[in-house]
C-alpha cells in the first residue's frame, strides 16, 4: 500500500502531509450487517454539527466499512490506496 509514518513528511515521496487522517475500519459478520451499520453512521453524523470540517470518505466492500475522515472534501492519494486494499481482501 504505502510507507506509514507518523513523521509529517513521507519518506516515500518527500512531500508534506497537509491532512489529518483518521481512518476507521469495521468488519461486520454479514454485508447486510455492514449496510446497516454505514445507515447508523449516516444517522449518527447527520446529528452532529461539531463535525463539519471532517468530510468522511466511505469505502465499502463485503462486509467490511472504511470511514476516512480528512480535514477537506477533496479526493486524494489515499483514496486509491483504500480502493486497492479492499479489492486485495
Amino acid at each position: 500500500m504505502g510507507l506509514i509514518t507518523d513523521e509529517p513528511f513521507s519518506k516515500a515521496t518527500d512531500q508534506p502531509f497537509v491532512s489529518v487522517v483518521n481512518l476507521s475500519i469495521y468488519g461486520f459478520d454479514s454485508e447486510a450487517e455492514r449496510v446497516k451499520g454505514r445507515k447508523d453512521f449516516e444517522a449518527q453524523m447527520s446529528a452532529r454539527t461539531a463535525l463539519d470540517e471532517l468530510h468522511p470518505g466511505i469505502y465499502e466492500h463485503n462486509n467490511v466499512l472504511v470511514i476516512y475522515f480528512r480535514d477537506n472534501d477533496t479526493e486524494d492519494i489515499v483514496n486509491s490506496d483504500i480502493r486497492e486494499a479492499l479489492e486485495e481482501l
